[in-house]
């Protein structure tokens, strides 16, 4: 029996990979569904996460970068609106005193931040500079 030479491009590490990758890929989506859609199975037990915010917030308090520092304000902002839209996703109606506990949480982590960044931890400049070549 003849077999048949591979001749693309990519070594035979990389195509496992790619094969690997797109099995995740589909598991994924057979739980949670297509985006866009409603999903057709529960990843979080929402009744128990709202009912103590400080639990997201544990974990944000323990997202760092990679030399340890805090991040930008506007990286715990978007992490926040990354939650919401896990609430929207799966039809969850957010009570009241856990928006406004979470929204106490997050000014003071925003503060954090904005206070580490004012103490030269960090970047300190945002947007456009100039190329130094």
């Amino acid at each position: 029996m003849l077999s048949r030479k591979y001749r693309g491009k990519n070594s035979v590490e990389e195509r496992k990979n790619v094969y690997l990758f797109q099995q995740l890929r589909d598991k994924v989506t057979e739980f949670l569904g297509t985006p866009g859609s409603t999903t057709n199975k529960k990843t979080v037990i929402f009744d128990q996460f709202v009912a103590d915010p400080k639990i997201y917030v544990d974990y944000l308090a323990k997202r760092r970068k990679g030399n340890g520092g805090l991040m930008k304000p506007s990286v715990y902002k978007s992490y926040r609106a990354s939650l919401s839209f896990l609430f929207w996703r799966y039809e969850f109606q957010v009570p009241e005193q856990f928006s406004s506990r979470l929204k106490t949480y997050m000014d003071g982590i925003k503060r954090l931040a904005n206070k580490a960044r004012q103490c030269g931890e960090g970047n300190i400049e945002d947007g456009k500079r100039p190329l130094n070549f």
